[in-house]
């Protein structure tokens, strides 16, 4: 499959789970319940029950963002669905989506434990979100750089530009 059509139609799904995300009742603590000592602030309450029935929607969405992502990367490079990068990409979205799946996960289990465990600074899901997705996203950047000419722009490709910005050349010095 094209990288087009893989973003076409995680485009298509996104907006499906979008829709079926808001057709969740909504329950009496999604718009907070005032604060017991400071009446002006308004505070969340119980995590679960706001956030559980959406949490699964919310892992769907990220997955198929992480599609068009890795489909909208591997659109700069040559012949994606013939070249050697299918594998790399695909490792890519693999390793972002385990990190998405340890937030989400993560997430979930936070919200039903008493006690707030810590890795590193913070809580463990918003460690994943600061710390891993950047981390994952590094693969990418490695790809591209070690691999530019190989996947991107070769030297081939660089010498087929210059001839062709020579013939421009020719044929406007030409016409003058």
């Amino acid at each position: 499959m094209t990288p087009i059509r893989i973003i076409l139609l995680s485009l298509l799904a996104i907006w499906l789970v979008l829709g079926l995300a808001m057709l969740v009742p909504e329950n009496s603590s999604v718009r907070g319940v005032r604060h017991a000592e400071h009446s002006a602030m308004i505070q969340g309450g119980d995590g679960l029950v706001r956030h559980g029935p959406l949490l699964w929607y919310g892992l769907v969405f990220a997955v198929l963002q992480l599609l068009v992502i890795v489909g909208l990367l591997s659109l700069g490079l040559r012949s994606p669905s013939r070249s050697p990068c299918v594998i790399p990409m695909l490792t890519g979205f693999l390793l972002l989506l385990m990190v998405f799946a340890v937030i989400f996960l993560s997430y979930g289990a936070f919200m039903t434990e008493s006690r707030i465990i810590l890795l590193g600074p913070f809580p463990v899901p918003t460690t994943f979100m600061v710390f891993g997705i950047w981390a994952a996203s590094f693969y990418f950047v490695f790809l591209y750089v070690m691999n530019f000419q190989q996947l991107v722009f070769s030297l081939e490709d660089a010498d087929k530009f210059q001839r062709l910005l020579d013939d421009r050349r020719e044929v406007q010095e030409d016409g003058e």
